[in-house]
């Protein structure tokens, strides 16, 4: 089988195993839960294919967790919201909120937590 440029394919010296993992959504037992069992199976690398944070209440512990040498994230919506890549408008409200919870455990911050919920818009 040839190459990309028509050359012979280069051979693998192995394969590589991936573990992936998307949607946390800062469900600190489900991600420790599910690095727990990535553990066990002796994978190269883990790859987040994004919404790190939003909806649940360990946006910074997730955050740290995705954080280590073996693993790559991509960013998903909510990330990018948090970050400021992207607005919250196309958001649910519980999404925008979410979001507004998760900006300063993003950035390192404690989040406040609302007295009452905001007046859907």
């Amino acid at each position: 089988m040839a190459g990309e440029r028509g050359g012979p394919a280069p051979k693998l010296d192995r394969l590589v195993k991936l573990a992936l993992v998307s949607d946390v959504h800062a469900n600190l037992e489900a991600l420790l839960a599910t690095l727990d069992d990535i553990a066990g199976q002796a994978v190269d690398r883990i790859v987040c294919l994004g919404d790190i944070i939003g909806y649940n209440a360990n946006p910074a512990e997730c955050i740290a967790l995705v954080r280590r040498p073996d693993c790559l994230c991509v960013a998903g919506n909510h990330d990018r919201a948090v970050a400021g890549a992207i607005t919250t408008e196309t958001f649910s409200t519980t999404a925008a909120r979410a979001a507004a919870f998760d900006a300063p455990a993003a950035q390192g911050r404690r989040p406040r937590v609302p007295s009452r919920p905001a007046a859907h818009r």
